[in-house]
């Protein structure tokens, strides 16, 4: 996604258009922040802010089952950062 968004952007947004898939939570709330991330930036505003709250609460729950998990903290504040922008976005 670094070098580019943009396609990242349209390869999420294709998988979303595709047959219902049906995801677990843990691969929902991953997607949701992808697709976050993306939004962010290509500079278009987070259209997805309800599932990145949802997605935020998941992580949030998941990581004080395993408070020492080091990834999963990682994720858990990236969570957090993209809830916030969608926050400021919407002020």
């Amino acid at each position: 996604m670094p070098e580019h968004p943009d396609s990242t952007l349209v390869i999420l947004s294709s998988l979303s258009l595709s047959s219902s898939l049906s995801l677990s939570s843990s691969l929902s709330s991953e997607y949701q922040i992808l697709v976050a991330e993306a939004l962010y930036k290509n500079y278009y505003q987070q259209t997805n802010s309800a599932a990145v709250v949802s997605a935020t609460a998941y992580y949030d729950s998941i990581l004080r089952i395993y408070p020492k998990n080091r990834d999963l903290a990682f994720e858990t504040a990236r969570a957090h950062y993209y809830k916030a922008v969608g926050e400021t976005e919407n002020d």
